[in-house]
């Protein structure tokens, strides 16, 4: 029963987690002007706006920033997805304990949401 409070307490976590890192790297493509922020205002794909950036100065490595902030978002999405599928395991996992109609382990799981929400 401890184990399924644990759970929840996790999916919680990886909530938490998720948003903290959203805003980190919202924060960060607000802070620096880069090609990044100008493909998220035009289009979905941050890759062609770098591409088109690099077409236009002439030179592949020009700015090393540019580099870095496409390579930081790529890990930032790479990162949000390893946490999406984590919180999506948990929170299935979590569909079954409840599914078992068992009162206590109902209980675990509500009291591990609210240890992890406060």
């Amino acid at each position: 029963m401890l184990a399924v409070a644990f759970l929840a307490f996790l999916l919680e976590l990886l909530r938490v987690l998720r948003q903290r890192l959203t805003w980190k790297m919202a924060k960060k493509l607000r802070s620096r002007d880069s090609p990044v922020k100008r493909s998220i205002k035009k289009d979905a794909n941050p890759a062609s706006a770098w591409s088109s950036e690099k077409q236009s100065t002439g030179s592949s490595d020009s700015n090393s920033s540019t580099s870095v902030s496409i390579g930081s978002y790529r890990w930032f999405l790479c990162l949000q997805a390893l946490l999406k599928m984590a919180h999506f395991t948990c929170g299935y996992l979590l569909m079954l304990v409840v599914m078992t109609y068992n009162v206590w382990l109902l209980f675990a799981v509500i009291i591990g949401f609210g240890i992890g929400y406060a």
